[in-house]
């Protein structure tokens, strides 16, 4: 069964990255996130619309997800990101509820580090 959200449209609307990038970025600053944190975000959104994943871009996930949990206080937009725990070779991160496209790239350059 496909999703009624990801069912192909008669005549799709084309939209240029760079300009999607910065209004969903834009988006994520009104409802409460640093700038560098919101372009973030919105680039890896905008990344997985562009490279076919759907499910992880921005038409599926912007207005029943992240904007509503940023504007209801399920996800924090100005999360205290740390690692809690670490060993030579692993870490454990705490969040904070925030983005976790956030958290991926922090996790990810420890990681690179170690």
């Amino acid at each position: 069964m496909v999703l009624e959200k990801l069912k192909q449209v008669p005549d799709p609307t084309y939209v240029h990255a760079g300009p999607l990038t910065d209004f969903v970025s834009s988006l994520f600053v009104a409802a409460g996130m640093p700038a560098a944190g919101a372009q973030l975000s919105a680039a890896v959104l905008v990344d997985a619309d562009m490279n076919g994943i759907d499910t992880h871009g921005v038409s599926y996930n912007i207005d029943h997800h992240y904007l509503v949990g940023l504007l209801d206080g399920y996800i924090n937009p100005t999360p205290d990101m740390k690692v809690t725990y670490e060993t030579p070779g692993t870490a454990v991160i705490d969040a904070d509820r925030g983005m976790g496209m956030i958290a991926g790239v922090m996790a990810m350059e420890l990681a690179i580090e170690k």
